[in-house]
């Protein structure tokens, strides 16, 4: 009888973790995400170097990773609701800086990637800069959704004034046009830019300065809308230890130099 009682428990305990395996590796993250290539991008190969790295660190804890792209704003909206007027959820979104906003409506991952910001301005354009008193007098172009919390401090300070929005390649149009003398932006965003959405006489008229306005770190944000999406964020983080330590995420980030210029 014992014997018997001992097989019935070995049986439901290995059904148990069979189970269990079964819910972690059934379960999806379904994430927004806007054009930012090359980091995130419906048009390029796993949408993205920021994407891949996303999806292969969920991919290590066995979650499976469903993209939708819509507008940036839009994209936000539904991470931060949930859902779309549809009502299909949405769970979060990734490649964030933190702001305390964010901070108060999002689960936030470990840093994904950090990249360097710089101004692209015209070859024409005398542009050496130290420090923002250097920047005194000029105008930046941003577009709707970017965020400086640097320049933002300098345009309320009187140092800079700033133009906003549009997207970056309205933004790059306007520097062309002289309507601006500068735009911030990550050094291989820009030239991913100006290398797929302008011809070579107009891109070969603009350059980027050498000095870094800001290293700037990027998360994954899972909406507080969804209380599981705490354990989800604690999955990726482990996620994305093991692909560190396996050196898959150094591959992937390498992929990033044919975008320098």
């Amino acid at each position: 009888m014992k014997n018997s009682y001992l097989g019935v428990y070995f049986l439901c305990l290995i059904v148990g973790l069979l189970t269990v395996k079964q819910v972690v590796a059934e379960d999806t993250v379904r994430l927004t995400s806007g054009e930012w290539a090359p980091f995130l991008s419906e048009q390029i190969a796993d949408y993205g170097i920021a994407s891949r790295i996303v999806t292969e660190a969920f991919s290590a804890v066995n979650i499976k990773v469903v993209y939708g792209f819509f507008p940036w704003k839009r994209s936000y909206r539904y991470a931060l609701l949930g859902e779309d007027e549809e009502g299909k959820q949405w769970h979060g979104t990734p490649g964030w800086i933190l702001t305390e906003k964010r901070v108060e409506d999002f689960f936030i991952s470990g840093v994904i990637f950090q990249a360097d910001a710089v101004f692209f301005h015209l070859k024409t354009f005398p542009f050496v800069w130290n420090d923002l008193q250097d920047l005194r007098g000029l105008t930046i172009g941003l577009p709707d959704s970017a965020t400086y919390p640097t320049l933002e401090n300098a345009e309320r300070r009187g140092i800079v004034s700033v133009e906003r929005g549009g997207s970056y390649r309205s933004v790059f149009k306007k520097l062309l046009y002289s309507d601006i003398n500068l735009v911030p932006q990550i050094r291989e965003v820009g030239y991913y830019y100006l290398n797929n959405h302008f011809p070579e006489n107009e891109r070969e008229r603009i350059t980027s300065f050498k000095k870094v306005i800001q290293s700037r770190l990027y998360h994954l944000l899972l909406s507080k809308r969804h209380p599981e999406n705490e354990k989800r964020i604690e999955a990726f983080n482990n996620g994305m230890k093991i692909i560190i330590n396996n050196g898959l995420y150094e591959t992937i980030y390498q992929d990033l130099k044919q975008y320098e210029n």
